[in-house]
């Protein structure tokens, strides 16, 4: 009431038009299918930071789309992001299951329970192969989890270079439907190699990247040179001699 004067006082538009009705779950304002579904999802406290502006659009790209990962693994922390996994928590609010609780330790089984804080997930995080172990127990978010992971250094003997924070969040819960439905179980240890593993085999199978000589891009006496990734270029320090060959 007492900003009534200042507020009366102001006009968003120039040409007059009256107030509008907007979504705001989406900066645009107006309303999808897509972030209708997404909205059933949040929490009342997340709708809240979503209205105030607080967007994980721009967190996608940067943390999850523009990264060089397995495209299953896009998917994957997108749908963790988004609680969108089928966890018995999930499951619960969808009226498809009752009384779902986590398989190791009893407590509720909810996406972030069984990723971070689950028992067997905080002894999987303890063969993390950084130079620094990532705190599980912490409250920060997946997207602050994640963000922090991209900056973390992977030790020398492990043999990769990539992030391996998705892969073994997909080994823990492959590990976790594995248990639930073909009553397989196996070690912290097992699910932290295997998803090195699969990130080394990842890193393997993807083509070389062909790099230009810096001599052929910063030279003057050089004129730019764009290489086809199907040739095969054999540099050597020798010269050829016509009457040897």
């Amino acid at each position: 009431p007492e900003l009534k004067e200042h507020v009366l006082k102001l006009r968003p538009s120039v040409l007059g038009k009256h107030d509008a009705y907007i979504w705001p779950l989406q900066q645009s304002g107006s309303y999808s299918v897509k972030s209708g579904y997404y909205s059933t999802f949040l929490s009342p406290n997340q709708s809240t930071e979503r209205t105030r502006g607080d967007n994980n659009e721009g967190k996608w790209k940067k943390l999850i789309w523009s990264r060089h990962l397995h495209p299953k693994l896009k998917f994957f922390l997108w749908k963790i992001g988004s609680n969108a996994l089928p966890s018995g928590e999930n499951l619960r609010k969808r009226g498809m299951l009752q009384n779902i609780t986590c398989n190791h330790c009893g407590e509720p089984e909810s996406v972030d329970h069984i990723l971070f804080h689950c028992q067997y997930a905080n002894e999987v995080w303890r063969y993390g192969p950084w130079n620094q172990s990532i705190d599980t127990t912490d409250a920060t978010t997946f997207f602050e989890k994640l963000e922090r992971s991209w900056n973390l250094t992977p030790l020398p003997p492990y043999g990769f270079t990539g992030n391996a924070l998705p892969w073994i969040c997909w080994a823990i819960w492959t590990s976790r439907n594995q248990r639930i439905f073909e009553n397989r179980s196996q070690s912290p240890e097992e699910t932290a190699l295997k998803a090195i593993q699969a990130l080394k085999e990842w890193e393997i199978a993807q083509p070389p990247s062909l790099k230009i000589p810096k001599s052929l891009t910063t030279g003057q006496q050089h004129d730019p040179m764009v290489l086809d990734p199907s040739e095969i270029f054999c540099n050597t320090d020798a010269s050829w001699s016509h009457t040897s060959k």
